[in-house]
């Protein structure tokens, strides 16, 4: 049951550093008008892949965390009645 809650947390934890990360690096791209700036178009289209799979694997890892924390929830619930 522990461990349970542990790994849930650890998801999570992942999951909200995962999409700070992303919107930090779009954050500092910004220019004065709030613009997104790129050095060229490849760089734009990698920047906006490799911002896709985190954002997927962020809103994979909160979504794995809450399930297993629900599980973990249910199982002590079930186990103290």
């Amino acid at each position: 049951m522990l461990l349970l809650v542990v790994i849930a947390a650890l998801l999570f934890g992942g999951g909200v550093a995962l999409n700070i990360w992303v919107e930090r690096r779009q954050f500092y791209r910004r220019n004065g008008a709030g613009v997104e700036e790129f050095a060229s178009y490849s760089a734009a289209v990698a920047a906006r892949g490799l911002e896709g799979l985190a954002r997927f694997g962020a809103r994979l890892c909160l979504a794995s965390g809450f399930a297993l924390l629900g599980l973990a929830l249910i199982q002590i619930f079930l186990s103290h009645r």
